[in-house]
Order: C-alpha cells, then sequence, then structure tokens
C-alpha cells in the first residue's frame, strides 16, 4: 500500500535554525562542526528526495497498470498472435 505525507520543509528549516543557533549559543557547536552537520544533511537532504522521485515515478507506474489478471482465452489469443505456441510446439516435437 502506497501512503501519502506531505512535508512542511519551512517549518523543518525553521526548527533546525533554531537547534543550531541554540547549539552555538551554548557551546555545543563549533563551526567546523556545523560545517560537517551541514555536509550530513544535505546528504540525507539528497537521498529523501532521491526518494520522493522514485516514489512518484513508482506510484505512477502502478496507477497505469491497473489492470486485473488476463484471461486464459485473452493468454491463448496473444500465444496464437504472437506464434509463440507455433515455435513451442516446434521446439516440442524438435526434441522428440
Amino acid at each position: 500500500m502506497i501512503q501519502e505525507m506531505e512535508i512542511n520543509y519551512s517549518l523543518i528549516q525553521a526548527k533546525w535554525e533554531r537547534m543550531l543557533c541554540k547549539a552555538k549559543t551554548s557551546g555545543y557547536i563549533n563551526g567546523e562542526l556545523e560545517q560537517q552537520l551541514n555536509e550530513i544533511r544535505e546528504a540525507g537532504n539528497f537521498a529523501a528526495h532521491y526518494g520522493q522521485r522514485h516514489d512518484k515515478e513508482f506510484k505512477d507506474l502502478t496507477t497505469k497498470v491497473k489492470k486485473g489478471w488476463i484471461k486464459r482465452e485473452d493468454a491463448l489469443q496473444t500465444l496464437r498472435n504472437n506464434e509463440t505456441l507455433y515455435i513451442i510446439n516446434t521446439l516440442e516435437n524438435a526434441q522428440q
């Protein structure tokens, strides 16, 4: 089952900036550590956006292919039309 979730990126950004500011003010984070955190965050953002794009493409694909199981008659007709059945029979007869 595919589920969707809406994300408020501006809220996430605002919270991140507040947390970062508090951590810097408290002396927990210096410039070097902040740079490392930003690199990790950018890598995480890339992975998240890549995943979102993949999920969207998968969702688009699955909504286009909503067909039921093929009926036996349709399958046989497809085999006949594509001469698959002829090829299979020919190969079976050649092996005997």
